[in-house]
């Protein structure tokens, strides 16, 4: 009958009958894949596929950032093969078409932002690397005075303000650094702003430096800022458009038991600045859960009657929401219907587990009951979070 369609034999089914679906069909499956890897597959099947999903590729470009983000696993047995997990279906993806340039110890993976990878060597150079796209950005830091012959440069975390789209002069490089001469070793915030660029490389120049006594916790760009965080828990917030220092603001007290407390800056998906306080007064794996055995969550707010800025302790995070970060990655999630397996006002974490075996846990914190639970261990060579993306 014209119109109807055919009942193939499952046996009998061959990757040509799958090439051979009409456009029409093809279209209405891409629009039902939610996730963007899921996406990135189908248009890797072969062209007629992949000429369906490039016509869906605008669309997509709007829905990124309403995911939650993936693992990016190394694979232990091989440090040039890397894998995705997706904690929420618990499933891994199979991911050949991955480019990661191999890690070494002469360089470092020291962020994730907007679905890129930052790496550096101790010599000051640093890659961005799009590994779902394959596209390298060579940043040079020529002519800056804080690379010499006779220093090492440690960037302990690199984040980018917004995506590197070519030509695009908005983008700031914001960096921990640490530099280690033969007399002392001194720590920076640095935010740099793109000078020049080409298809594979760019040059750079200082926007911000700033130098501190105390060593620095974390950064993040929030509202046309950058926000540092350093060990005295004090917050400086600059201006990296005007070069310029906006505030100072400290953090609240802590719940603090005998033992460590790490800080780490996170924006939430309604672009609420928290600070997330973690406690780990043992060694982790002596704990059920395998970590940090407390959390305290502040947000940044205007006190009313003196008209600053503080931070005040919340007992929950927005509805639906849900944080993922570890320490080169924060990123807040706003939920929906069609995201399975991921809990509401939760946060998400890694962390690695001093049992001698480089195990790397994934926990979660749910801030309705204040229980911390494992939702994925394994013997891995790091853990990081990453959002994928199609540029």
């Amino acid at each position: 009958m014209e119109g109807s369609l055919s009942v193939i034999n499952p046996q009998k089914r061959s990757l040509r009958d799958w090439r051979d679906l009409p456009p029409e069909l093809l279209d209405v499956i891409v629009s039902k894949v939610f996730y963007v890897f899921d996406y990135i597959q189908i248009g890797a099947v072969c062209k007629s596929w992949r000429s369906v999903a490039l016509n869906q590729k605008p669309k997509r470009m709007s829905t990124i950032q309403q995911q939650p983000p993936l693992l990016l696993i190394e694979n232990s047995k091989s440090q040039t093969n890397y894998k995705l997990y997706n904690v929420g279906e618990e499933r891994f993806y199979n991911t050949p078409q991955l480019k990661v340039p191999p890690l070494s110890p002469s360089r470092r993976l020291c962020g994730s932002s907007y679905g890129w990878l930052a790496t550096h060597k101790q010599n000051g150079s640093v890659k961005l690397i799009n590994p779902f796209t394959g596209k390298i950005i060579k940043v040079g830091f020529g002519g800056n005075d804080f690379v010499n012959n006779n220093s090492a440069c440690n960037f302990e975390k690199l984040i980018l303000s917004c995506k590197p789209v070519e030509g695009d002069d908005d983008l700031f490089i914001a960096g921990l650094l640490a530099i280690v001469n033969e007399k002392k070793e001194t720590y920076h915030c640095v935010v740099f702003k793109r000078a020049t660029e080409t298809s594979s490389s760019s040059s750079w120049r200082v926007a911000v430096k700033v130098d501190f006594r105390f060593k620095f916790q974390d950064i993040i760009f929030h509202k046309g800022s950058l926000y540092a965080l350093d060990y005295s828990d004090r917050i400086s917030a600059f201006d990296y458009y005007k070069g310029s220092y906006d505030v100072e603001i400290l953090l609240p007290p802590y719940r603090i038991p005998p033992g460590g407390c790490y800080n780490f800056l996170v924006e939430a998906s309604n672009g609420d600045l928290l600070v997330l306080s973690m406690g780990e007064p043992n060694c982790p794996c002596k704990k059920k859960g395998g970590g940090y055995t407390w959390i305290q969550v502040s947000k940044l707010m205007k006190d009313a009657k003196r008209g600053r800025l503080g931070f005040v302790e919340i007992s929950e995070l927005n509805d639906n929401d849900s944080i993922f970060f570890c320490s080169t990655f924060p990123y807040g999630f706003q939920h929906s219907s069609c995201v399975p397996g991921f809990n509401k006002n939760s946060i998400y974490f890694t962390q690695r587990c001093m049992d001698g075996l480089g195990t790397f846990h994934t926990l979660v914190f749910r801030t309705d009951d204040q229980t911390i639970r494992p939702v994925w261990e394994d013997h891995s060579w790091d853990h990081l979070w990453i959002t994928p993306t199609l540029c």
